[in-house]
């Protein structure tokens, strides 16, 4: 009874925070956007023969200001103009269903001349319903659109909101994790928020990137085929990406009733135009722009959509895909761990035939201590993950030397001379890449030749390839397993 009364409790409180929960989503959402301009920011640099890093909380004013400083230009460019096209196009809208009633009338006659009256009255009146629920809705979509203005002081909370999780990230990552208890679990949690992080700022960074796409392209090509209100339909297609299938299929609707009340040619023109825009834009220049990011089978996307709409209307529909995304990659993990711990096992049962016994030569090294006198660097500029990898390499016998940067990685191998350099390919600034490049470029006798495994959650055959081009040995995916790990290290020392 407790729990059920729980559980009521807690579907309440969301229920009645939905707002709050909304702007903080939104704020995260936004910093996701800003966060790569800030890491550009923040790269180091040498000044009076000293490296130098930009403070995080200047980098995130310095963005900030740019950032707001364009977009008040541009909408003080932009809204007078677009705020004129809305308003004319709303009182617009009932002469345009009339036209398109006188149209469509000489087509109608075709049919009404062979069905019997009760049919014919039947069939014009559902016509009739369909074009004014049409209009309506279009006119209720345009009130609703303008409505979202009261909610201006809302929105200024969400940069306020984001300039805190942009500054002390890794400090609420690092609470988070230490929640956990140490070991697999931690190090499973780690993993998880990393996958999460990075999945999520793909997917946010993308939609961004196709939205001013498809705008400025539909902006331009609605002014070169001259369709009415073209700047307010190219802003409408931008912020309509943001709603996959639904939102273009919307735009070309609306679009082609808009062009269709000037002339016929123009409509065909306009929806030819976003059939071959759609054309490039998903098979072309979107799996580009979302290349390691949220992989979802279309059947997934369509159910995303209804259950968000039916949940949440807009927003749901706004929000469907990346938390279906961050669910996915959630119960990816939750699997994973149920697999090591063998609870699916103990529930299911095996059911696979035994492995067939194979006579294994005798290990040169204690089993329990495989990497005994292995002097290793971990280099990852996340201290919790830094940390977690070298306790479990030291449990396997390794002396573990870290490193939170290249500077300190380069200046760690030149004094400790690891065995085996380890290191993440995400970092602030200077990445793996550029680590191992430099690490390539130093003598033999001075690390040059030190085997490196690229330790990083990109998976896909392009990055595999990628890091091997670098010079790393190895590309080993995130979440890696502690097993395999060790029997990775093993092996390069012994073929180095």
């Amino acid at each position: 009874m407790f729990t059920v009364l729980g559980v009521a409790f807690a579907l309440w409180l969301g229920y009645s925070l939905r707002m709050i929960a909304l702007l903080l989503v939104l704020a995260v959402l936004f910093a996701y956007v800003v966060d790569p301009a800030i890491g550009i920011v923040q790269r180091s640099f040498s000044w009076r023969g000293k490296t130098r890093q930009v403070p995080r909380w200047l980098a995130i004013f310095g963005v900030y200001t740019l950032l707001f400083g364009t977009l008040t230009t541009g909408f003080y460019i932009l809204i007078p103009r677009f705020g004129g096209q809305l308003a004319e196009l709303s009182k617009q809208i009932p002469q345009y269903l009339a036209d398109i009633r006188e149209r469509t009338a000489p087509f109608g006659a075709a049919y009404r001349a062979r069905l019997p009256e009760s049919v014919r009255v039947t069939v014009d009146g559902i016509l009739s319903q369909t074009t004014d629920g049409i209009g309506d809705r279009i006119r209720g979509g345009f009130i609703e659109v303008m409505g979202m203005f009261r909610f201006f002081p809302w929105l200024i909370l969400i940069p306020v909101i984001a300039y805190f999780l942009l500054k002390d990230a890794k400090t609420f990552r690092s609470s988070a994790l230490h929640l956990l208890p140490e070991g697999r679990v931690r190090w499973r949690g780690r993993e998880l928020f990393e996958e999460l992080n990075q999945t999520i700022a793909l997917y946010v960074r993308a939609q961004l990137l196709a939205c001013l796409f498809i705008g400025a392209v539909c902006v331009i090509a609605f002014a070169i085929l001259g369709v009415p209100y073209g700047l307010l339909l190219g802003g409408l297609a931008g912020m309509l990406e943001l709603i996959p299938l639904i939102g273009p299929v919307t735009l070309a609707v609306l679009a082609g009733l808009v062009a269709g009340t000037h002339s016929a040619p123009l409509a065909f023109w306009t929806l030819s135009f976003l059939g071959v825009l759609r054309i490039v834009h998903d098979y072309a220049v979107y799996p580009r722009l979302i290349a390691r990011g949220i992989r979802l089978h279309p059947l997934a996307i369509i159910v995303a959509l209804l259950c968000g709409a039916q949940l949440a209307g807009g927003v749901g529909l706004f929000l469907a895909i990346p938390i279906t995304a961050v669910l996915s990659v959630g119960y990816r993990h939750l699997v994973a761990q149920w697999q090591k711990d063998g609870l699916l096992t103990h529930l299911f049962g095996n059911h696979e035939p035994p492995p067939t016994p194979t006579v294994q030569p005798a290990p040169a090294v204690r089993a329990d201590r495989p990497l005994d006198d292995l002097r290793v660097l971990v280099v990852d500029d996340d201290e919790d993950g830094r940390m977690l990898l070298a306790s479990h390499l030291r449990r396997f016998g390794a002396e573990v030397f870290d490193a939170a940067s290249v500077a300190e990685a380069l200046a760690s191998l030149q004094q400790n001379r690891p065995d085996i350099l380890i290191s993440d390919i995400g970092m602030q600034g200077e990445d793996g890449f550029d680590l191992i490049r430099k690490v390539r470029t130093l003598g033999p006798n001075a690390g040059g030749l030190t085997p490196a495994a690229a330790l990083t959650a990109y998976a896909t055959a392009e990055d595999r390839r990628r890091s091997e081009q670098a010079g790393f040995n190895k590309h080993l995916c995130k979440p890696v397993d502690l097993n395999e790990l060790v029997t990775t290290l093993s092996s390069m020392v012994l073929h180095s």
